[in-house]
């Protein structure tokens, strides 16, 4: 479907899953962390409860009645898991991802990374990506999860772009509800593990291969 959209000043992406091929990372820190405290866990779950979501909001959604205390010991116990799975294997940008970023970064154009994820920026700089980037929003940088439009506010601000002159790309339902909660041009990859999120977004793509379509739809 086509679209008429005001000019584009700035592109905002998310990281886990849009960026960086860090799906599976996290997913094996979740399940490692549930099945030790015998809390069914799976990709479903992971999809409905804990993906694009804060640690401390993503144990609250599938553990309702833990305490904060708790929570907080939970989310230090995922993040020591995660920790440990990135330095036993090698986490890589997504394909097309860095071709897209040199690209819009050689056009002009600002470019934001926004993740739920504290440990993003440390991320994309072991991948190579964070030197296309002028900004990046991570979990420190915000405090409400998505689907409110915080941390993409928080990108827009950090850009100085007014978010209706702002693409998110997103690959999770949340993440999509959360930019339109916001007032943002979305784009949904659909090359996702979240198959709710088809048909939500104001364009769809298959991957960030595919990005030479959005260079055509938006005139980028």
């Amino acid at each position: 479907m086509k679209h008429t959209f005001p000019k584009i000043k700035g592109l905002v992406f998310d990281v886990d899953g849009v960026l960086l091929d860090s799906y599976l990372i996290h997913y094996r820190a979740w399940k490692r962390l549930f099945d030790e405290i015998s809390v069914p866990y799976n990709e479903e779950i992971n999809a409905q409860k804990t993906s694009g979501q804060p640690r401390i909001h993503a144990i609250k959604n599938v553990i309702p009645e833990i305490s904060d205390a708790e929570a907080i010991i939970l989310a230090e116990r995922k993040q020591a898991f995660f920790l440990e799975e990135i330095n036993s294997g090698k986490i890589e940008s997504i394909d097309g991802a860095e071709e897209f970023l040199k690209y819009l970064k050689h056009l002009g154009y600002k470019i934001c990374a926004a993740s739920s994820s504290k440990n993003a920026p440390k991320l994309l700089e072991i991948t190579g990506l964070k030197k296309y980037l002028n900004t990046i929003i991570s979990g420190s940088d915000f405090s409400n999860p998505k689907p409110d439009p915080e941390i993409f506010i928080k990108a827009s601000q950090s850009l100085e772009i007014l978010p209706c002159e702002l693409i998110v790309f997103e690959d999770a339902k949340v993440g999509i509800e959360a930019a339109k909660n916001g007032g943002f041009i979305t784009v949904a990859i659909l090359d996702s593990n979240d198959p709710g999120i088809k048909d939500l977004a104001d364009y769809e793509i298959n991957n960030l291969g595919s990005y030479k379509k959005v260079i055509d739809n938006f005139n980028l």
